[in-house]
């Protein structure tokens, strides 16, 4: 992990980070944002059972 990354932005990509919120709290909107887009792809209700498997480092936290 670096402490810097240059990126291309396209179509107002970026969205500023609120005074109030850390960086640690906008670093996870890209996985949760995922997480919901599943949810609703796969039409997921309350109480039903799921299994998460993959190779990416979200699930290490």
């Amino acid at each position: 992990m670096s402490k810097y990354r240059v990126t291309a932005v396209q179509n107002g990509g970026l969205i500023p980070i609120p005074d109030s919120v850390t960086f640690e709290q906008a670093s996870f909107v890209e996985p949760t944002n995922c997480c919901l887009k599943a949810v609703k792809k796969a039409q997921i209700s309350p109480g039903e059972t799921v299994l998460v498997t993959g190779p990416g480092g979200v699930l290490c936290w």
